[in-house]
């Protein structure tokens, strides 16, 4: 019993320890300033802060309903909802011609924010559904869990805004790709020390596959109200970041509040690692069709659009005299500054300042 007892532990240190390296990675990428922009002119960034925020737990909420899922399935379907800001999505944007500011700045704010979203909504689905007493939520370890992100997130801001650009640079590609790495291998060699098995249904694979196309055709729906006059790079980038959740923050709260009970947690475990390859197999798709439909000319007004913001930015830098940070933090397998890197993207941040 003591044995197994410090397992568990180990294993809970290990997770949130991987969990919040990610974190830090993730804080590396997002400039504070990049943030205040977007709540001075906070219409784009509010519809994508709020549908992650609200909408999107109602949305894992309704699957829930509709595919009727025991309560320990529902229970995870939940978690992944209440759980946005996943790095994937600032790749993914970049790649989809999105205005990649915008999306950092959603993905360090819903961060941030769903350390006291997820327990809220948690609250609130275990006062409305029929929990069993076995399955009541631990919000104890809950909260240790997300209240021990919020420093690497923090501190990761703090170095993007301090440390040399290189240095954040190479902090953010590491941190970032050891988080999404590790929580994969974490996840199954808790399963080897655990003797886990993983039970998958129908139901639960269907819901990890549909959840991320609704998501992303609910972000892009809320951007189309003419009142907000949003245009479509704006739409895509909204759409991209409420469809792409956190799965690592998903995989370690499961893991780190329901590891008593080896048959719950064998039904839980499995929803974000299933979440995760589907969005990330999704996000192969978008972009492949995002680069045919451009190199076939459908996305040449975005074109001159991007250029028209990259010359005013240029023409901003060079009056300001002694703009040190453009806004911009590389990302794993991508480069944002025309400066410091060899790619043909002068800087992507600067090339998208204005809505």
């Amino acid at each position: 019993m003591g044995s197994s007892a410090q397992t568990e532990q180990i294993l809970f240190a290990v997770n949130t320890t991987i969990t919040c390296i990610g974190m830090l990675g993730v804080g590396a990428t997002v400039d504070y300033r990049v943030v205040i922009k977007y709540i001075k002119r906070p219409t784009a960034y509010l519809v994508g802060v709020l549908t992650q925020l609200l909408l999107v737990p109602l949305l894992a909420w309704a699957l829930t309903a509709i595919f009727q899922v025991d309560e320990e399935r529902q229970l995870a379907v939940m978690i992944q909802g209440c759980s946005p800001g996943g790095s994937t999505s600032n790749v993914v944007v970049y790649w989809m011609g999105g205005v990649l500011d915008l999306s950092v700045a959603m993905t360090g704010t819903t961060t941030i924010l769903a350390l006291g979203m997820m327990p809220f909504w948690l609250f609130v689905f275990s006062k409305v559904s029929t929990l069993s007493p076995d399955l009541a939520i631990p919000f104890d370890s809950l909260g240790i869990t997300l209240g021990s992100l919020l420093p690497p997130i923090l501190l990761g801001m703090i170095l993007n805004a301090k440390a040399p650009e290189r240095f954040t640079i190479i902090l953010s590609k590491i941190c970032i790709a050891f988080g999404s790495i590790g929580i994969v291998v974490s996840t199954i060699v808790g399963t080897i020390v655990r003797n886990l098995v993983w039970i998958i249904t129908w139901k639960i694979v269907m819901i990890a596959a549909i959840m991320p196309l609704l998501g992303f055709a609910l972000g892009y729906v809320m951007t189309l109200f003419p009142c907000l006059k949003l245009k479509a790079r704006i739409s895509r980038t909204v759409a991209t970041e409420v469809s792409l959740q956190n799965a690592q923050v998903c995989s370690a709260v499961i893991q780190s509040s329901f590891a008593k009970d080896r048959l719950v947690l064998g039904k839980m475990v499995v929803f974000p690692l299933l979440y995760y390859l589907f969005q990330v197999g999704y996000s192969i798709i978008f972009v492949a069709i995002y680069k045919f439909m451009k190199r076939k000319g459908y996305f040449a007004d975005e074109d001159q659009e991007i250029e028209e913001e990259k010359r005013m930015a240029a023409m901003a830098v060079g009056a300001a005299g002694t703009f040190e940070n453009s806004h911009a933090k590389e990302l794993p397998s991508i480069s944002y500054r025309g400066k410091s890197t060899t790619s043909s993207v002068d800087n992507s941040y600067t090339q998208q300042q204005r809505l």
